[in-house]
């Protein structure tokens, strides 16, 4: 007579991604649940000490095993990542870019800000130049066009899940002007410091607080924003944001005089509150 088909018999039915004989199947150790990988392990363990136990049935089993493993591995990536996400806030500007008198954060202070945050949760982010990349079809994507290079991230939990992402830049040895600023090492450079600082941005969604998409010592088209504050705020500004200002205001061929007698201040005396509202006024000083 068969042997009865029991509840746990059928959960593992379940996960099987082959039909196995019901009677084979009643034979099997009872797996607790159907998505526990670590309870189909102990199933198999238990399945591989019979010696009577079909081989490919058992490999079956495994590999039923692994795509539990990696399903379990993302949903622990995918808690990681939004947790550290949750943490994560604006990090604030803090160098200049003279060719596009426009600031934004470097990526030491970006990684200075974020690193501990998603690192608490498992989370790690390399660097890469050539690995293959699939696209949504499944098939590798074709490499960068000729004098442009690919910078790929390599985001990673402990549990084992990664994820990659990647960006193609050209070169970066010409100016805004369209003069050539830098040897090809230094191009190269500039371009893998930028295009790791964008996916790093872009992975852990981190905004800038004076956002305006260029890198360290890249010269790229730049999107000025204002400052959002939600509360006072009296204390000095930073040497970037200092900086910055001085360099618009000679741009717009302003002097400190002019500033002392529209904010009472100088230069050195100006505090954050007053930040935007000197950016403003540079831009149209008649206002």
């Amino acid at each position: 007579m068969n042997a009865p088909v029991t509840k746990d018999a059928e959960r593992v039915i379940e996960l099987s991604n082959d039909s196995f004989s019901r009677r084979d199947e009643a034979a099997l150790p009872a797996v607790q649940s159907a998505g526990n990988a670590g309870s189909l392990l102990q199933a198999i363990e238990r399945v591989a000490s019979n010696p009577s136990m079909d081989i490919a049935k058992i490999e079956r089993l495994f590999a039923m095993h692994q795509q539990l493993m990696a399903k379990e591995a993302e949903a622990a990536f995918n808690d990681a990542m939004a947790r550290a996400q949750a943490k994560i806030v604006p990090v604030v500007a803090n160098q200049t870019n003279t060719h596009t008198q426009s600031m934004y954060a470097d990526l030491a202070a970006i990684s200075k800000v974020i690193t501990p945050l998603f690192t608490a949760e498992g989370l790690s982010i390399s660097f890469d130049a050539d690995r293959p990349i699939l696209g949504a079809d499944g098939k590798p994507l074709p490499p960068p066009p000729q004098g442009w290079f690919r910078t790929i991230a390599i985001v990673s939990h402990a549990v084992g899940h990664s994820r990659l992402h990647h960006i193609d830049l050209p070169s970066d040895e010409v100016g805004v002007k369209g003069n050539t600023n830098k040897t090809p090492i230094q191009g190269v450079v500039s371009m893998t410091t930028y295009g790791r600082r964008v996916l790093t941005c872009m992975v852990f969604n981190v905004a800038i607080g004076d956002e305006d998409g260029n890198g360290g010592g890249e010269t790229r088209q730049s999107v000025d924003m204002p400052r959002t504050k939600t509360k006072q705020d009296n204390s000095p500004l930073s040497d970037g944001e200092r900086n910055h200002i001085k360099n618009k205001m000679e741009h717009a061929a302003l002097t400190e005089i002019d500033l002392k007698a529209k904010f009472g201040k100088t230069l050195a005396e100006l505090t954050n509150d007053d930040f935007a509202a000197a950016k403003a006024w540079i831009s149209n000083p008649s206002a």
